[in-house]
């Protein structure tokens, strides 16, 4: 169970985030956690795409739209370091996971994405339990 301070800081205070970020970058494989560890499948972007794009964005939760093949989903966005799973990055990550059930990978494909609003900061928790239970 997430003691109070992580209770506190899980609870979502969606605010818009202005001028909306864009980005159009290729599906590249990440680590693999989001499937396999946490039943969250994303999409991770190309680093070279994400550099300059996210280089002043804060690390958080976001959320707003990704679209493939001209097709938009919703999406709910990480940016930032996985701190649950840390020293692991070397550098800052988007990792939308598209509110849709897909059949195949889209590794290769190119992914356009628009966050229009930050949930909450970047945590850490104390458990993998505690990780999935404030995805959901």
């Amino acid at each position: 169970m997430a003691d109070a301070a992580t209770a506190s800081a899980t609870q979502r205070h969606p605010s818009a985030v202005e001028p909306t970020i864009v980005l159009s970058a290729t599906v590249v494989k990440g680590f693999g956690r989001g499937s396999k560890d946490l039943g969250i499948p994303t999409a991770n972007l190309a680093a070279d795409a994400v550099r300059a794009a996210f280089a002043d964005v804060p690390a958080g939760i976001y959320f707003g739209w990704a679209a493939l093949g001209g097709v938009a989903y919703k999406a709910c966005v990480s940016v930032g370091w996985n701190p649950h799973f840390p020293g692991e990055l070397r550098e800052k990550t988007v990792e939308p996971h598209l509110l849709h059930a897909f059949e195949n990978d889209f590794y290769g494909r190119r992914l356009d994405l628009a966050l229009c609003g930050r949930i909450r900061d970047e945590l850490q928790f104390t458990s993998l339990d505690e990780l999935i239970a404030a995805i959901h």
